[in-house]
């Protein structure tokens, strides 16, 4: 099954009957990622074009009264991509609400679920200076929705966000980057870092670039920059290189879904999360898990598979299973910082 991929922008501009909402732009987004505008295949979404709540029916099941409008005009230039949305409010109580909240300012946030056809990755200069980032110079758009948080700095703002299908608490939350997309060897035991590993000196006294660089060996972090060691979640980055460690990927797969009593992050995060851990899953020539298996439950078991790696001699499958408990101790305590940092 393919992968679909989310990336939100905000709205430019609003009528009485439709609204107008900028989908997409050139520029680099929050998620560290470039979209372009002129690569967007439109085809089969002009044969459902339905304008949805939250990535509804991608990212979790959905329901009719997800369903907030429909797409009746799309504008595509090199530079942004906007979309004209006709309500469903007549039909709907909930469109009804999401547009009464659109209309008077309160929601601006809109997402596109898009399937990559075609990556590269780019060097480019940001604030926090030279990044690679990824660029989909080809992707199939899949949906459009509203939502509560905006990723693309770059988009013309107008309207505000919505609606009591999503808490306060699932609203924030980064996928810091890569620390270096180098691979540790297969084999390599994982043990997750303490700050000391990356420095002598406590957060507080760190510079925000430090923090970044920091948070770049983990896949998830409360805040940019973070405000304390205890924000940033689900290491897999090696702290001495930043090398990228299998062991740690998967530990940090399974305590994302559930494993141990899992992790405590936002739902509205949880898929931006699994999309970072699965490329590096490609990294190291392992099947991806299916996102909807996780989510249901399904699968888990397999993330901590005891097989040692294919062709692997006697002192190899050795290292392996030696990992493996560790990675099965290392999960245990990720747990117990987890619960030591909620009190």
């Amino acid at each position: 099954m393919e992968q679909i991929t989310f990336r939100t922008v905000d709205v430019p501009e609003n009528t009485q009957e439709r609204t107008v909402f900028r989908a997409n732009t050139a520029g680099l987004d929050r998620h560290r990622t470039i979209i372009k505008p002129d690569g967007l295949d439109f085809t089969n979404f002009r044969k459902n074009p339905i304008f949805v709540w939250a990535h509804a029916g991608s990212a979790r099941p959905a329901e009719p009264e997800h369903i907030l409008g429909k797409v009746v005009d799309i504008k595509a230039t090199p530079e942004f991509v906007d979309v004209e949305v006709e309500w469903a409010d007549q039909v709907n109580q909930k469109a009804r609400l999401a547009k009464a909240l659109v209309d008077s300012g309160f929601l601006r946030a809109v997402s596109i679920g898009f399937i990559p056809k075609k990556i590269r990755v780019d060097t480019i200069e940001t604030e926090h200076g030279p990044e690679d980032v990824r660029v989909f110079e080809e992707a199939e758009l899949v949906e459009v929705s509203l939502v509560p948080v905006p990723s693309n700095p770059d988009a013309l703002a107008v309207v505000r966000d919505l609606l009591g299908a999503i808490g306060e608490d699932e609203i924030r939350g980064v996928v810091p980057g890569d620390a270096s997309r180098k691979t540790a060897p297969l084999d390599t035991p994982w043990e997750a870092p303490f700050l000391r590993d990356f420095t002598d000196k406590d957060w507080d006294d760190l510079s925000d670039a430090e923090k970044r660089r920091i948070a770049k060996h983990f896949a998830w972090a409360e805040k940019d920059p973070a405000d304390n060691w205890s924000q940033l979640k689900l290491p897999h980055h090696r702290a001495s290189d930043g090398a990228v460690v299998w062991n740690g990927v998967r530990a940090a797969m399974s305590v994302l879904f559930g494993a141990r009593a899992g992790v405590k992050i936002p739902d509205a995060d949880r898929r931006k999360v699994y999309d970072h851990l699965a490329r590096h899953y490609r990294d190291f020539g392992k099947p991806v898990p299916e996102y909807r298996d996780l989510v249901e439950g399904r699968g888990l078991e397999d993330l901590l598979d005891d097989s040692p790696p294919e062709g692997a001699d006697d002192e190899s499958a050795k290292r392996y299973l030696r990992a493996l408990r560790l990675l099965s101790l290392q999960i245990q305590i990720e747990q117990l910082k987890e619960e030591i940092a909620n009190g």
